[in-house]
């Protein structure tokens, strides 16, 4: 999946930063207990261009983005594509 999205032309080079960040801290390919300011702080990116980019990625349907409760932190899927490998 890392492949694609880094030949991605359509998406910015500021949404794969984020979206390699997530597949390097994911479990089961869901990030969860990470809220968006956390993101913004460990990658060192400012909290609106994080949002931007999880919006960015999410209209690009390569993640999902569940809130189960307005003050804890969502929770990120990352989507697999047809036909590709499950093994990092």
């Amino acid at each position: 999946m890392l492949e694609g999205v880094s030949r991605n032309k359509e998406i910015s080079i500021g949404a794969k930063i984020i979206y390699v960040y997530l597949e390097l801290i994911s479990k089961e390919r869901e990030v969860r207990d990470k809220s968006v300011r956390t993101i913004a702080k460990e990658v060192g990116i400012a909290y609106q261009t994080v949002c931007r980019h999880l919006r960015e990625l999410q209209e690009a349907n390569l993640i999902e983005r569940e809130t189960i409760h307005p003050k804890k932190p969502q929770i990120i899927k990352l989507k697999r594509r047809e036909g590709e490998n499950i093994e990092r």
